[in-house]
């Protein structure tokens, strides 16, 4: 079988950006369902496409696994929830970006078997 060389490569490149655009959508979707998740309650189910026995966790298990992660978040953690128990503006924003970076983390995480998936 002959192929030609420039269909290939159009088919190699339709190939990876399909791929990356199912992976980016996914990352969004995970991010946006964790965020969500956040202000639902802890109860809250969310998708762990790469988690070993089950597709889904709780959300207090999502925050857990982010907390076993380096001290830092748990320091930041700390931070965020003094700011906001002092009544200081910025904790809102603190915790804001704690919560971004949390989403973030499962997104990237659980996106590349969720895009996989998917097909």
């Amino acid at each position: 079988m002959i192929l030609d060389p420039i269909l290939h490569a159009q088919r190699v490149g339709d190939a990876a950006d399909a791929a990356s655009s199912r992976m980016a959508e996914a990352h969004r979707d995970l991010m946006l369902e964790v965020l969500a998740a956040v202000n639902a309650g802890g109860a809250t189910i969310v998708a762990a496409p790469a988690a070993t026995f089950c597709r889904s966790l709780p959300m207090r298990e999502v925050l857990s696994d982010y907390l076993a992660g380096p001290d830092e978040r748990t320091d930041a953690l700390i931070a965020l929830l003094a700011a906001c128990a002092a009544g200081k503006p910025e904790g809102r924003l603190q915790a804001q970006a704690w919560v971004a970076g949390m989403a973030r983390a499962h997104a990237d995480f659980h996106a590349d078997e969720a895009a996989w998936s998917a097909l």
